[in-house]
């Protein structure tokens, strides 16, 4: 059997910490530019990150939350609709029973919005991982539109 040596084997067990997603504006931005997303950066009503760009034509923004002191532990993918008519209530809560990831909530205008809130804390989640949060969110603001029959 062959033996690694101590130096290999504690450069294995970094390799994961580093190919981690965090709640970084900057990371999660550039994640996004790779993509081919434009982002405009920017910053929510108490001072902590935001991100804006859109997937599908769907335009949605990414709020850090829990920032003090740094890194931030979590974020939260918002998307807001105005458009067809007010969403009726009934149709939003069928919504929420049918549909697992991601709710959505009326503002006082009745306009509906689509939220997720993503888990960063820690190490962080592998990129796959993160790729796949993506390709969910965009699916589910696709599938929304469907939904409304927009």
């Amino acid at each position: 059997m062959r033996r690694i040596p101590a130096a290999t084997f504690a450069c294995l067990i970094a390799l994961p910490a580093a190919a981690q997603v965090k709640a970084d504006a900057g990371q999660i931005q550039n994640i996004l530019q790779d993509r081919g997303m434009t982002v405009i950066r920017g910053k929510d009503d108490y001072g902590a990150p935001r991100l804006t760009t859109s997937a599908d034509g769907n335009k949605f923004s990414i709020y850090f939350y829990d920032c003090d002191p740094g890194p931030c532990d979590s974020v939260q993918f918002v998307a807001g609709f105005s458009e067809g008519a007010p969403a009726d209530m009934a149709a939003i809560n069928a919504w929420n029973r049918e549909f697992r990831f991601g709710r959505v909530y009326l503002d006082d205008a009745g306009n509906p919005f689509v939220a997720m809130d993503v888990m960063l804390s820690g190490t962080g989640i592998g990129k796959r991982t993160f790729a796949d949060i993506l390709d969910n969110w965009g699916s589910m603001l696709a599938d929304f539109r469907n939904y409304m029959n927009w």
